[in-house]
Parts: C-alpha cells; structure tokens; sequence
C-alpha cells in the first residue's frame, strides 16, 4: 500500500513483501507472487556473497520510498504501529536493524506488515514476546502515531509526518523495476538449444533405422540395445516428473493445512495426541485418540465423524486410531513439466541450496539428510527431514518451498503438545 502526506509529492510504500535468497531464488518468488518492483540490499555478513535481502511490491510502487527499509537503516529495535483508515493499520517491527519475520503472515512480512486492528495487534503481540525474552527493552520500542495513539495508549504517541518526513538516505530504498538476471536469459537459449539438439537427435535416429534394415542382424541388435537405453532414460524422467507433480514439497504441506482445518483438537471425549498424513493419498488422514474422561467405546464410533466410523481400539480401550478422508478438500496442483536441463544442470545443486536455506533458519527448523544422496542420469537425488515446534513454523516452512520446485515430500507426522503442534517432514529434493 502507499502512504501520501498532504503537501508532500513522495510517497511510502508499506506492506511489502521481504525474503533473503539468491538472485535466482528471488526471481522464483517474483515469478510466483507476480511482484516485479522492490528494493534489493546487499547482506552485510560473513555468508555467501550471493545472497540478497529484499523487499518486493507490484508496479503501483513503482518510485516510492520502502519506508520499513528506511527505518530499519535507522533504528536498531522498534515497533511502530500508524492507522491508515478507519479498518486498516501498519505494523513496522525492526530487531537488530532489520525488518522482523519472526512468525508466518500468509503472503506478507510480519515486520512490515498491514492489516485490521485485530490481525496487527496479535503480530505486534508476538513481536513484544520476543523482545522481552531476548533481553530487549520492549517499551522504549514502543512507538505510536497521532491517529493510533488511543488504539494503543501504551505506545508513545509521535508526530508521525516530522517523523518520517525527517529520516535521510531515502535514495537507498526507492522502489525500481527489478531487471531479470542474466542467467534467465541464459537458461532460455540452453533450453532452446536443448530443444534443437533433441530434435535434430530424432531425426537423426529415423535415418539410422531406415539404414539399419541393411546391415548385419548384429549392427540391428546393436541399435536395439542402444534404443532401449534411451527410452530407460526417458521412462526415468517420466517417473520424476510424475513424482514431483503428484508430491511437490509447497502444494502437499497448503494440502495436509487445508484437511487440518476440518479437525479440532477433541470430539466425543476423545482427545488428538498425533496425526499421520501421507502423500500418495492426499484426501486421507490418520489420527490417533486417547480417551478423555468423558469418552466412552460408544461415543468413539463418532469422534470426528457425524456418522459412525469404524476404527480400531487399543487392548486398554483408553486409546484408539481412526482413518478420515476429506472429499471435499480442494487440493493444490504441482507445477507443469520440468525441463530435464533443470534436473541436470542447477548450480549450485538444489540440495545445497536447501541446506543452505534451513543453515540461515536453524532456529526455527531441525534439518538432517538421510544416508548418501544418489546419482542417475545426471540427476541428485536425496533424502531429507524436517521438523519444527510449532505449526506456524510448517506455515513459513511451505512459504520457503515455492523456492524449490523439484522438493517433494513423502509424509507429514504430527504430535499436540499443549494446544500446538510438532511436525515432522519426510521427502526428497531431486537436482
């Protein structure tokens, strides 16, 4: 969104989308988000050189001043919070001189993020948790504008137009069209010539047949056996495209979300201790049930279910599994055919940069591979697993996996723990 000051020609763009990534990896979430416009920073740390930090907006933005980035160059903790309209608030959070992504906002930054009253309050709620818990002094952060002062009175109230109108270095964090990179262009003229080779390859195979039926039956076996070890080739990329259509890592982590949203944490006194999702069967669910003190064997007939499902009970009949399937859950499709040239030539491999990615957010994932990545035909495949706390974390986790087309993911395991969910990721990433 843009925000104007009577008088003033600038304008502020707020609400804009933030992520840290590699050129190549912020083109894919350009690609996705349809947000071509932003400001992109160099990162000022001891970490590959590659990757960047930046803020994405759509061409409405286009000359505007990102005013989270111009704060964060000048204020090393704060939160801000300034409404826009009668509904509508901007929250601006900045720890450590950056722009604060410390919980999932669905297609928005948390530190600079615009929202209702409700939806802001409970960021800045979560922000001020994590201030205090790392020693930061939450209050002094605290700062309001003139028209949000009696939304939020425990905020110091400022003159928000000499407040902003008074920050420098603005030609830093003017939004600009966000040319494509050179290695787009170059992937386009591989794919091309990829697209030649392969046709000038067939055409070449049609003459040999046409000139193997005069030779020896030793030259036409020959020629078989070649043949065969084409179409083995072919039925292999076969199968990782089906593979990567029906698993891919971001649509079956918005899948198994949607199906949760069906399932409360009890139902007939039967209480939800974990749940099992696998991918092959994207419709279905596997719980398992503990009997609180107000179940009984008949009323787990109806836990989770207005018509009796049959399910199996333990010999202590205090605990019980259940298999539910959603019909009616819209499922999220996997992307179009990849071109074997982007299984066979990413630099650096996809597996890297993926364990780069959970390095960086270590914090909030536990990472592993699983036993030694494989090699067929030019193509890496490895196993992996990811896990979290916390159910906001698988939330920012199918965020990160736009980035990583050719993720796929096997199962999803989770477990309550007091009103939350832990989780655990199984899947292969293929590169």
């Amino acid at each position: 969104m843009l925000l104007k000051f009577a008088g003033v020609k600038k304008q502020y763009a707020v609400g804009m989308r933030w992520a840290v990534d590699d050129r190549s990896g912020i083109e894919a979430i350009q690609f996705n988000t349809n947000l071509h416009y932003g400001v992109m920073l160099n990162i000022n740390e001891k970490i590959s050189g590659k990757l960047r930090l930046v803020a994405l907006a759509d061409a409405s933005h286009n000359k505007a001043i990102c005013l989270a980035g111009l704060l964060a160059s000048r204020y090393q903790n704060l939160i801000l919070v300034h409404r826009m309209s009668d509904t509508v608030y901007w929250a601006c959070i900045i720890k450590n001189n950056s722009v604060w992504s410390g919980v999932g906002v669905p297609k928005a930054t948390a530190g600079d993020f615009v929202g209702s009253y409700t939806s802001v309050s409970e960021v800045i709620e979560v922000a001020k948790e994590e201030f205090s818990s790392e020693g930061i002094d939450v209050q002094a952060s605290l700062l309001s504008t003139d028209t949000a002062s009696e939304d939020f009175p425990d905020f110091k109230a400022i003159d928000f137009f000499s407040f902003v109108t008074k920050l420098k270095k603005e030609r830093t964090y003017v939004v600009r069209y966000l040319q494509p990179s050179k290695i787009l262009l170059q992937k386009l003229l591989a794919l091309v010539a990829l697209v030649i080779a392969l046709g000038v390859g067939i055409y070449y195979v049609h003459q040999q047949r046409l000139v193997s039926r005069l030779l020896h039956q030793q030259q036409i076996e020959a020629e078989r056996q070649r043949q065969l070890q084409i179409q083995a080739k072919i039925d292999y990329f076969a199968k990782i495209q089906k593979t990567i259509e029906l698993k891919v890592g971001y649509a079956v982590v918005k899948n198994v979300l949607n199906v949760l949203n069906f399932i409360p944490l009890q139902s007939q006194g039967w209480d939800l201790t974990s749940a099992n999702y696998d991918a092959q069967n994207a419709k279905i669910l596997s719980l398992t049930l503990t009997r609180s003190d107000y179940g009984t064997l008949d009323s787990f007939l109806y836990a989770y279910s207005k018509t009796p499902i049959n399910g199996s009970i333990g010999k202590d009949n205090n605990t019980g599994v259940k298999t539910l399937t959603f019909n009616d859950v819209t499922l999220e499709k996997g992307p179009g055919k990849i071109a074997e040239s982007g299984l066979t030539q990413n630099i650096p491999r996809e597996s890297y940069r993926l364990i780069s990615y959970m390095q960086l957010n270590n914090e909030m994932f536990k990472f592993a591979l699983k036993g030694k990545s494989k090699s067929q035909y030019g193509v890496n495949t490895a196993a992996f697993q990811v896990s979290g706390e916390k159910l906001w974390q698988l939330i920012q986790f199918e965020k990160a996996l736009l980035s990583f087309p050719t993720l796929t993911i096997n199962s999803i395991n989770f477990v309550v723990n007091d009103y939350d969910m832990s989780w655990k990721v199984e899947g292969e990433i293929y590169a």
